[in-house]
């Protein structure tokens, strides 16, 4: 880079400029010209420019090299110069050949121009400068041109050209600041000479000096708006223009008083006063405000106060009152309540307009109490009675749904509030001078005390008619409507014209006549819209209630009645069946109770006092009703229960589809958190899980851990970890004997059976401890070979076979046609004794198999009611008790028990396929009708 600058740029750099301001002048010149040159050119500069003196080796010399400020000194003040050269020739030329307003209009296009090079290519130090270099040539250095036609402009009102020039100079505050005197002294020149224009025909009739003002003042204001934009530099040139004209104009000057104009706008203002005059019908709200302007402009706080009381006194004294043999007299009022209200309210419009300019002034508070005080004097406390009567009769022709005109009632009530103003000001303004802020929070003493007692009495008495009428011809239901409406009704009222303070007090007395009266014939009524299920007539009924503290008790009790009373009465009903019948019991409950929340909900929105209610009422009728009565214990309801949930977890279940499945475990809960023996339903649970689980009867695993994990919400971790283990071992069982099928595969084991083990924890299962039992030769190798598979894998843990829940098959080889025989392991052992010997005694058998003497004569008695055993002391016809098989007894194999144990009709066996195939055990083929495939 130094030797750039010292090789190349250096006997470059003056044809280099030259060649850049060449480019630049065809820009300006609207040439084509490729400026994107002169942003490399820059950028060269500014690259090759050191802050510091450096220092090279050149041809084994050491060159000192000193920082020039290259792009300053050799492209940035040459750049000025040019331009302003380029500037300062085409703004003389143009102010030669143009008008100033067309100068003045060409002026923003070469400020875009320069704009779009300073932001696309020059560096920031070098934007402000061109900036305002560019201002000073076109603007500050022709400012007395500028300045003259400004002059001429306001005088010729040319408004648009004027806009045109402020926006192109309010940047530049010296030029901004010379225009704000121009049009001073130009508001003031006019004035002047307006006001001298004028002076005689303003000394015969003050208006026109007071309107002239206005006049000027308007005049002024808008040339402001619209050729400045409402600029405040420029409407504080207009206010102190004013300020200064009101009292230094040819009318003050010939009266040799510079409050002249002061006493004229006292007068103008007692002028368009003056009783009878026409103007007093016509004041408007226009023109106060214009009064209210110019008084802004007075500084003498004395006249403002004594101006305000002087036109007070005279507006609502002479207004208010009328000369009758030199007597005052208030206005005779002996129309209709309408006509009293529109009277009222006239002349309360007429006070509001004559106080617009007191609101407006912050140290006008004792002119302010003022006014009302003569108000109240004048006009309130003569018409008071009489107004408040019309009101009230107006508000009672209303209820009896008669159109009224509410604007009338509402400016009475606006006035009543306001006049509260003074009395809290009063009260107030000797504990604290300076606490004027109590004028903007307005006390109600007026309208409460005058107003609204009144009203709350005539509203008491109204409703105690209305409500005692209604009910004589009218049911309760309709009442209750009735009162909903009127509630309504008053709201709106309230919200419409009368006080909000007001509303809450008035409904309270509303509810208290309407309502709290009634309460007793409302309560009775619930029975019966409880009994007709009436939801929304209910709702209706609640909602008024519940707006009233403490009576939705006694409805809650009603409520509470009627649920338990229509569950004993529905279970009574259904009781012969439903005691033997799970389903029909638990489904009866759910029934009910969906019935009645679904009252809680739509009746009384869910509310929690309701929804508990329904909760008293479920538990007591579930816990005790006419089955646990029956049954004679308080379980009952846990035993159906824990059976219901085994009717719809057991296999060959078709009652109810796979999608209902989760809303009736819902269901099962909901009825579950009402049984207070809970522990009792869990056991029972236990035990018929365990039954499904070990005889494969559950429809699907996932069903079982979902009922499960609904428990974990009810019981402690304890319990349901109990529950859950079951479900578990049933799913690690299959796992190991995929392991022991495995396993099996060993050619060293011999003489095995077709075999599965389920292996269950003790401390989860609800079993007793099995009695001992000598297995048979044929299943001792199986059962060896399980146990040595199991305790390689678990060397600390011991099986016992639970034999009671175990079962097997048998083939008969005996027999003409092979038989399999499904039977339980102790049924298993006996017959297999018969291989060895076809007759033995009881008490050999007994011997043999270590079976205890009872449980032996229960498996006995079985196989003998079978046919599958034969005792030829026992007769076939004599009815068989297990105590009638004794020790010495001879039992041997039958072997022809088929032929008289299995004689099925064809119908029964089409019947018990049928039932097979809806159970889907069975299918028929769909080919052929005949043929059935078993299903696994």
């Amino acid at each position: 880079m130094l030797l750039w600058r010292e090789i190349m740029w250096k006997s470059l750099k003056d044809k280099l400029t030259d060649t850049c301001f060449d480019l630049i002048k065809s820009y300006y010149d609207n040439q084509v010209a490729d400026i994107k040159l002169i942003f490399i050119l820059i950028e060269s500069y500014l690259a090759i420019d050191f802050p510091h003196k450096m220092f090279i080796w050149l041809n084994d010399e050491e060159i000192t090299v000193l920082n020039e400020k290259l792009y300053e000194n050799y492209f940035e003040k040459p750049f000025l110069q040019n331009t302003e050269e380029f500037y300062r020739s085409k703004a003389i030329f143009d102010l030669e050949n143009i008008s100033v307003i067309e100068y003045l209009e060409k002026f923003t296009p070469y400020i875009n121009k320069d704009m779009e090079l300073i932001y696309s290519y020059l560096p920031s130090s070098t934007q402000k400068q061109l900036i305002k270099l560019i201002y000073e040539i076109f603007l500050k250095d022709h400012l007395d041109i500028i300045q003259n036609h400004i002059d001429k402009l306001i005088h010729e009102e040319n408004i648009q050209d004027l806009d045109m020039i402020y926006k192109i100079v309010k940047q530049i505050p010296i030029i901004k600041n010379q225009i704000i005197e121009i049009i001073e002294n130009y508001f003031y020149q006019t004035g002047i000479k307006t006001i001298e224009y004028l002076r005689e025909t303003a000394n015969n009739d003050l208006n026109v000096y007071i309107e002239t003002i206005f006049d000027i003042r308007k005049k002024f204001l808008i040339l402001i708006q619209q050729a400045s934009n409402d600029e405040q530099s420029f409407t504080t040139a207009l206010n102190k223009f004013c300020s200064q004209f009101i009292y230094y104009n040819r009318m003050t000057y010939i009266a040799n008083d510079i409050k002249q104009s002061l006493d004229l706008l006292v007068k103008y203002f007692d002028t368009i006063l003056i009783k009878g005059n026409k103007s007093i019908e016509k004041i408007n709200l226009e023109k106060f405000n214009q009064i209210m302007i110019f008084l802004n402009y007075i500084e003498d706080e004395n006249f403002l106060e004594n101006f305000y009381k002087e036109i007070l006194r005279k507006l609502l004294f002479d207004q208010l009152t009328i000369s009758n043999n030199n007597k005052e007299s208030i206005v005779s009022l002996e129309s209709d309540s309408e006509d009293i209200l529109r009277f009222y309210k006239n002349l309360w419009d007429k006070y509001e307009i004559s106080s617009k300019t007191i609101s407006q002034k912050k140290t006008m508070n004792e002119i302010s109490i003022m006014a009302i005080k003569i108000w109240q004097k004048y006009v309130f406390h003569r018409l008071n009675k009489q107004i408040i009567k019309a009101c009230l009769d107006l508000i009672k022709c209303e209820r009896n749904n008669e159109v009224i005109n509410t604007h009338l009632i509402g400016r009475v009530i606006q006035s009543y509030v306001t006049l509260g103003f003074g009395e809290d000001t009063k009260t107030n303004t000797n504990n604290n001078n300076d606490n004027n802020n109590r004028m903007t929070s307005p006390a109600l003493t007026i309208y409460k005390d005058y107003f609204e007692i009144e009203f709350l009495k005539d509203t008491e008495e109204f409703y105690r008619l209305e409500s005692v009428t209604f009910l004589v011809n009218n049911s309760v239901t309709e009442y209750l409507k009735k009162v909903a409406q009127r509630l309504d009704e008053e709201v709106h009222r309230t919200q419409s014209y009368l006080h909000s303070s007001t509303l809450q007090i008035l409904i309270e007395n509303l509810e208290e006549i309407l309502i709290h009266d009634q309460i007793q014939l409302i309560y009775a009524e619930a029975k019966i819209l409880l009994h007709s299920e009436s939801h929304q007539d209910l709702a209706l009924l609640f909602r008024l209630v519940n707006r009233i503290p403490n009576v939705t008790i006694e409805l809650n009790k009603i409520v509470e009645n009627h649920i338990y009373n229509m569950g004993i009465n529905t279970i009574e009903h259904v009781s012969e069946t439903a005691i033997n019948d799970p389903r029909v019991y638990i489904e009866t409950i759910i029934d009910i109770h969906k019935k009645f929340l679904k009252l809680i909900q739509n009746a009384f929105n869910n509310e929690k006092s309701f929804t508990t209610a329904l909760d008293t009422a479920c538990s007591k009728f579930i816990n005790n009703n006419t089955i646990t009565q029956t049954a004679g214990i308080t379980t009952k309801s846990s035993e159906l229960l824990a059976r219901y949930c085994d009717v719809l977890l057991r296999r060959g279940n078709k009652t109810v589809e796979e999608t209902d499945l989760e809303e009736k475990f819902n269901e099962i809960m909901v009825v579950l958190n009402y049984i207070e023996d809970k522990d009792h339903f869990l056991k029972l649970y236990q035990k018929l899980l365990s039954k499904r689980l070990l005889h494969q009867l559950i429809i699907l695993n996932e069903y079982e851990g979902l009922i499960i994990s609904k428990l974990k919400q009810i019981y402690t971790y304890e319990y349901t970890t109990t529950v859950e283990r079951m479900y578990q071992d049933i799913i690690i069982s299959k796992t190991l004997m995929s392991e022991y099928e495995k396993f099996c595969k060993n050619p060293h084991l011999t003489d095995l059976v077709n075999f599965s083990a389920i292996i269950l924890n003790s401390k989860s299962w609800p079993f007793l401890i099995p009695s001992n039992l000598i297995l048979p030769i044929e299943l001792k190798s199986t059962f060896n070979s399980f146990i040595d598979f199991y305790t390689d894998l678990h060397h600390r843990r011991k099986l016992t076979w639970v034999h009671q829940h175990s079962k097997g098959e048998l083939q008969t080889f005996f027999t003409s046609q092979k038989y399999t025989l499904q039977v339980s392991i102790y049924q298993m052992v006996i017959l297999l004794l018969f291989n060895k010997t076809l007759n033995w005694k009881v008490k050999q058998i007994q011997d043999e198999t270590q079976i205890k003497s009872e449980l032996l004569r229960q498996i006995l008695s079985g196989l003998l009611k079978s046919k599958i055993l034969i005792c030829k002391e026992i007769s076939e016809d004599e009815y068989l008790n297990d105590s009638d098989i004794k020790e010495n007894y001879s039992i041997r194999l039958a072997t022809d028990f088929i032929s008289f144990y299995f004689k099925p009709e064809v119908c029964l066996i089409k019947k018990c396929i049928d039932i097979l195939i809806e159970k889907e055990y069975l299918k028929r083929d769909s080919n052929e009708n005949d043929v059935l495939h078993y299903l696994n």
